[in-house]
């Protein structure tokens, strides 16, 4: 019961700065949503990259290309993705009655 009773204690500032040293975020990570929500972001992005095997070299080339080209690059993948998925959903053919 007496702990019930004790104040609660805020971790100081070296503390804080610290646990986000360790886990790579800014200190702001644990107090500021919007600088939290845009940490996941990018993180889910890095995550995304490295599941679909963009590899370093890929990502620099896109990088540098013109934002013309980077928009034919990103219509192209567009593009493809449409045509895959309607082979995916277009019924089988076939000569098995």
């Amino acid at each position: 019961m007496e702990a019930a009773h004790r104040p609660q204690r805020q971790p100081n500032k070296r503390l804080i700065e610290a646990v986000a040293r360790v886990f790579g975020v800014p200190a702001a990570f644990f107090f500021d949503d919007d600088q939290s929500e845009k940490l996941q972001d990018q993180v889910e992005l890095l995550a995304l990259l490295r599941d679909s095997g963009v590899d370093r070299a890929q990502l620099r080339a896109f990088a540098a290309l013109t934002p013309d080209g980077r928009q034919a690059i990103a219509d192209l993948i567009a593009a493809t993705a449409r045509a895959d998925r309607n082979r995916q959903h277009a019924p089988a053919t076939g000569s098995n009655p």
